[in-house]
């Protein structure tokens, strides 16, 4: 699967190098991401017969195959006349768009090159992407079993744009329970255009979303008793992070299931540096999704800091020696108590950053700072430094409510 969704993503691009022309992704888009451009398979006419009308649109028409599985994806320039064909579509199927509707994603149930009439029964899924606020909103509807379009509420999720790690996500747990020999078609309106050009605005949007707990789609092994987050889609190309981060979809302490992106994580990275050590211990990768989840994702400063620390953990890939590591851990160790308490949502415990910690922490960003080589690296690292400073010797009730109170703090050198 993970092939299959390292080559969507590659189709996805290569649709969407069709939609706009632009000038700046490292000069040229040789490649985007991490993920070169593909040829189409072929240039086809595609007939919409939808709703008792019908419209012809030409197509590009690319390919992906696995082991396990076969897509058709089929993407063209934006065509408004097509996009405001769909939009009546949708109004008579009852499925309720925003007034800055982008973009629509429909999961066809066959090849789409078997036939070139797009029919109603054969569309079992479709997202749409709204402009709503300064968010780009993913929204899923998919055929129940009376064949009318239901909302999947749990995946209505801020997005940074067309993912083809979400549509595969979407096609394989939530449309098709089979999700073999299946395809999809993107359709933009002139919208897109506008979209695209300002998609440095939705940067750093972090995906995180609950899902069916399906278990034919998921599987999850276990330790002993203990539910274990495991992954059940394999690690691959995410559109919405830097190259080498991916989503997967996990279950938490409270056995619910979620997509989240991730990378090859500093945390990872020390432990294992210290593999072997004991040392290795103090670095509690359950803890630490915790503490994300139950407190950074609870305000938009704490997204921040998620937003950080994957585009770090890219920067740090390969440069944690051990003595970096065997420093994080030691302080990792005294730090756990405050990720504990503030990760626990019912108040029930307590702890103090205390002035020593403080300034462990940012003797440590120091030596971080020395491994990256980026300016917006360091000037992340710089943001964290100067919070450092502000929590220092306050208790996790004080740091909760300035979490709560003030925006993300924008990193900065001044």
């Amino acid at each position: 699967m993970k092939k299959l969704v390292l080559q969507i993503s590659s189709l996805l691009l290569a649709g969407m190098l069709t939609a706009v022309i632009f000038t700046n992704c490292e000069k040229e888009c040789k490649t985007c991401g991490g993920v070169s451009p593909r040829e189409p398979s072929a240039t086809k006419e595609l007939v919409f017969d939808l709703a008792g009308k019908s419209l012809k649109s030409k197509f590009e028409i690319y390919t992906g195959q696995s082991d396990d599985a076969y897509r058709e994806v089929a993407s063209r320039a934006p065509d408004e006349q097509l996009f405001q064909f769909m939009k009546t579509y949708c109004a008579e199927k009852r499925i309720t768009l925003g007034d800055q509707t982008f973009a629509f994603v429909l999961y066809y149930d066959s090849p789409i090159s078997n036939s070139l009439n797009i029919k109603d029964e054969q569309i079992q899924g479709i997202s749409f992407y709204n402009i709503e606020g300064e968010k780009l909103i993913h929204h899923l509807y998919v055929r129940d079993e009376a064949a009318e379009f239901q909302e999947i509420e749990n995946v209505k999720v801020a997005v940074s744009g067309i993912s083809a790690n979400q549509i595969e996500f979407n096609l394989s747990t939530h449309v098709f329970t089979d999700p073999k020999n299946r395809s999809f078609i993107n359709i933009n309106g002139v919208l897109f255009n506008e979209v695209w050009q300002n998609r440095e605005k939705y940067e750093n949007i972090h995906i995180r979303y609950e899902v069916q707990n399906n278990e034919k789609a998921l599987s999850v092994s276990k330790v002993g008793t203990t539910p274990y987050k495991k992954e059940c889609r394999d690690n691959s190309m995410c559109f919405n992070f830097p190259p080498g981060s991916g989503e997967d979809c996990k279950m938490d302490n409270q056995g619910k299931y979620y997509c989240s992106t991730t990378v090859n994580c500093s945390a990872q990275q020390a432990s294992t540096a210290l593999r072997g050590k004991k040392e290795a211990y103090f670095i509690d990768m359950d803890l630490m999704h915790l503490f994300r989840d139950n407190f950074l994702y609870s305000t938009q400063k704490g997204i921040s800091y998620i937003d950080y620390y994957y585009y770090l953990s890219t920067e740090f890939k390969d440069k944690i020696n051990l003595s970096l590591a065997l420093q994080t851990a030691l302080f990792l160790k005294e730090f756990n108590p405050v990720m504990k308490a503030l990760a626990d949502n019912n108040n029930r415990t307590t702890a103090v950053f205390s002035d020593e910690m403080s300034k462990s922490l940012q003797d440590l960003l120091t030596k971080y700072e020395a491994i990256t080589k980026t300016q917006r690296g360091k000037e992340m690292l710089n943001t964290i430094r100067v919070d450092a400073k502000r929590f220092g010797n306050k208790n996790t009730e004080e740091i909760r409510a300035i979490f709560r109170s003030t925006n993300p703090l924008r990193y900065s050198l001044n």
